[in-house]
C-alpha cells in the first residue's frame, strides 16, 4: 500500500495502513465495498474508534460523518477508483505509471477523507473497554452504518467482518468473534429466518 508522504498523518490512517495490508483484510473490505456498498474507511473508522475505548459511535454522529463526507467521496474518490478500475482491465496498458499516479491520488484522496471524518470525532476519556467490549462496540457501530444505509447484513457478510475483527483481535479464537459478529450484525428477523433455513422444522 502506498502512502501519500504530503498530508497529515493521523492515528486513524496509521491504523488503516496497518491492517490493510493484511491480504485477508483487503480481500474482506473489497467484498463488502463491491457486494453491500460499504465504505472501507467507515468500516474502519468503526474499528478503530471502539479500540480508542471511545465506545459506540452516536447514530447522529455517525450520520453526520457520512452527510459531511458524501460531497468528497461521490466526486473525488469513486471517479479516481473508476478510473483506476479500468486501467487495471487493459491488459497491456502503454503507460503502466498513469495507473499507479491514479492510485497514488486515490489514496491520498481516502486519507483526505479519513481527515473530514475527523472533523466530527473529538477524543475523550472513557473508562477502558474489555477486549469483548471492544468487539461488541465495533460490531454495534458497524449494525449503526448499515442501518443508515439500509443495508441488512447476512452470514456471508458477518463472516467478512469477523476475519477483519480477527486480525485486529488476533488471541481471541475466530469462532468466538464470529459468534458475537452473527449475534450483533444481523438483525433478529433475519438471524431467525437464518436460522430456520439451517435447521427446518419437522412439521
Amino acid at each position: 500500500m502506498i502512502v501519500p508522504k504530503t498530508l497529515p498523518i493521523h492515528p486513524f490512517w496509521n491504523f488503516s495502513v496497518k491492517i490493510y495490508r493484511e491480504p485477508i483484510v483487503e480481500e474482506s473490505l473489497i467484498t463488502l465495498q463491491n457486494e453491500r456498498g460499504l465504505n472501507v474507511n467507515i468500516v474502519l473508522f468503526c474499528c478503530w474508534f471502539a479500540l480508542c475505548d471511545q465506545g459506540r459511535i452516536p447514530k447522529s454522529d455517525l450520520k453526520q460523518i457520512l452527510i459531511n463526507i458524501q460531497p468528497w467521496h461521490d466526486r473525488i474518490v469513486l471517479p479516481l477508483r473508476r478510473i483506476r478500475q479500468q486501467l487495471k482491465e487493459q491488459l497491456n496498458p502503454p503507460w503502466p505509471e498513469i495507473r499507479n499516479e491514479i492510485l497514488r491520488q486515490e489514496l491520498a484522496s481516502e486519507q483526505i477523507e479519513q481527515l473530514i471524518m475527523l472533523e466530527q470525532y473529538a477524543y475523550k476519556t472513557r473508562p477502558i473497554r474489555t477486549t469483548f467490549q471492544k468487539i461488541i462496540d465495533i460490531c454495534k457501530n458497524i449494525a449503526v452504518y448499515c442501518h443508515l444505509l439500509q443495508v441488512y447484513l447476512d452470514a456471508s457478510d458477518c463472516s467478512s467482518i469477523s476475519n477483519v475483527l480477527g486480525t485486529i483481535f488476533s488471541k481471541i479464537d475466530h469462532e468466538d468473534i464470529l459468534r458475537y459478529c452473527m449475534e450483533h450484525l444481523i438483525e433478529k428477523e433475519l438471524q431467525s429466518m437464518s436460522l430456520t433455513a439451517q435447521f427446518p422444522l419437522d412439521l
